[in-house]
């Protein structure tokens, strides 16, 4: 019985994966969600997973896809989805896309990672010795020819993840802090799209 409802959740789920991979916004969230899957495998007593997170502060938004809180760090990973070959430095303004001779402009995902750590820092501010880890994870079929590239496969997030093995945060503090971007996150639909719209006013 077990293995038959297995099989079919795995089919289920990978059926879930192609279809979303059919359109620019449906790869980018089967990206954020193969991520999800890997990291649900995490150790839940050491590891607490965020996904897809819109935090507000004041009259500043910013949407992360996964945060991960842990008495090792703080992992906040920065997901692209991205096929064709990938051109830059990590930290240059923008990162090119070449895909079927078309050249593709996108923010650079490393310094908006580098945004998205900030922002927390800010939030969590009555914590200041926490430790950040950024991570930029690429999925797709995608060749990265980046200057000091210092992302991940979307398949290597949880050796990169366990390869920390150090407390820096005492366990009082990670619940802590996981309690309160909880209660901080910010829900409904209507909320992300207004967000989106921002990005796109702030980063065309």
């Amino acid at each position: 019985m077990w293995p038959i409802l297995f099989f079919f959740l795995s089919v289920l789920f990978l059926s879930r994966i192609v279809g979303l991979t059919t359109t620019k916004k449906g790869k980018g969230n089967a990206g954020e969600m193969v991520v999800s899957y890997f990291l649900n495998k995490l150790d839940k007593s050491k590891y607490f997973v965020i996904n897809d997170i819109i935090l507000k502060l004041n009259d500043r938004t910013t949407q992360i896809d996964h945060i991960v809180v842990s008495c090792y760090g703080i992992f906040v990973i920065e997901t692209k989805n991205w096929t064709g070959s990938i051109y830059g430095g990590s930290k240059k303004e923008f990162i090119y896309q070449y895909l079927g001779g078309v050249k593709y402009t996108h923010q650079n995902p490393f310094k908006q990672n580098i945004g998205h750590i900030n922002f927390l820092k800010d939030v969590l501010s009555s914590y200041p010795n926490l430790k950040y880890i950024s991570i930029v994870a690429f999925g797709g079929y995608s060749k990265r020819k980046i200057k000091d590239d210092i992302s991940i496969k979307i398949s290597e997030i949880l050796d990169t993840i366990k390869q920390y093995t150090e407390e820096v945060i005492s366990e009082i503090d990670r619940d802590l802090v996981h309690t309160k971007l909880k209660r901080l996150k910010v829900e409904g639909d209507g909320f992300k799209k207004e967000h989106v719209e921002n990005m796109k006013r702030r980063y065309g």
